[in-house]
């Protein structure tokens, strides 16, 4: 859409302030080679609120005469209820970006920082634990690109997946082998949380064109990784309009979850 491709243009030139304030047709030369990030948060038809957080963010870091592009992407879905669950995710994500983003703009080592990261964020949910005498809990999955490689940083049951002409789960599923799907293994929040890593020299080669995709389980138990693939390929060139049409598959099958989706999608092709 015009708006969407209007924000893009925008923050690509740091325009932030107005973007999203252009109802003018844009381009296609303008959004070639561009990389957009999208998030999209719904609450379901049955949760009374939202656990679920969601991020996506783009660094520009210049040190000793070369430059870095990180993209960012990820998702927390937070138990414990009531607003626990909820201050669980949102504090663990802010936490985690807190030491994530300027380590990267300081040039720290990737794997490391992330595993910091996690761990920062993890220690954030246990004093909220302690301070509210409350249980509570968060999954966490974090995809973080440059040029051709993406590092992730995960636990819990929330997903990334790589997709270009094939889905490719980045993630496993930090669950019990059988017994209620409900139930996960590892989290922020609890003392033995450990992290999946697959970062520095065994990050992820990205295939050219691929996009990346984070999302809570209130979609991955809904739809299937294979009408995942099918309408990322089909809105490949309109993220929003592709976190939209996964959440609304999602809540048209029961929406018993909350639904959290954030892409990253090159725009070379348009």
């Amino acid at each position: 859409p015009p708006e969407e491709a209007a924000k893009i243009v925008a923050m690509s030139r740091g325009a932030a302030a107005a973007a999203g304030g252009f109802g003018v047709e844009i381009s296609r030369e303008l959004l070639r080679g561009l990389t957009a990030l999208t998030v999209v948060s719904d609450r379901g038809l049955r949760r009374p609120n939202n656990e679920d957080s969601g991020f996506a963010a783009s660094l520009r870091v210049s040190l000793k005469g070369s430059t870095r592009v990180f993209r960012i992407i990820g998702v927390a879905d937070g138990a414990g209820g009531h607003e626990y669950g909820e201050l669980a995710s949102s504090e663990g994500v802010l936490e985690l970006l807190g030491v994530l983003l300027p380590g990267l703009a300081e040039g720290e080592e990737v794997s490391g920082l992330i595993r910091e990261a996690f761990e920062a964020a993890n220690k954030r949910v246990l004093s909220l634990i302690e301070e509210r005498g409350a249980p509570m809990a968060s999954t966490l999955s974090l995809a973080v690109a440059e040029e051709d490689v993406v590092h992730v940083g995960h636990v819990g049951d929330s997903r990334i997946y790589m997709i270009g002409r094939r889905l490719t789960r980045l993630t496993t599923d930090h669950k019990p082998a059988s017994g209620p799907r409900n139930v996960i293994t590892n989290a922020l929040g609890l003392p033995s949380m450990w992290v999946e890593l697959r970062a520095g020299g065994s990050a992820v080669r990205v295939e050219p064109g691929a996009m990346l995709l984070a999302a809570t389980d209130g979609l991955t138990e809904m739809v299937s990784e294979g009408e995942v693939l099918t309408i990322a390929l089909r809105y490949s060139k309109a993220p929003l309009r592709l976190c939209s049409e996964l959440i609304e598959l999602a809540k048209k099958r029961g929406g018993y979850d909350n639904v959290t989706v954030s892409v990253m999608v090159p725009l070379r092709d348009l």
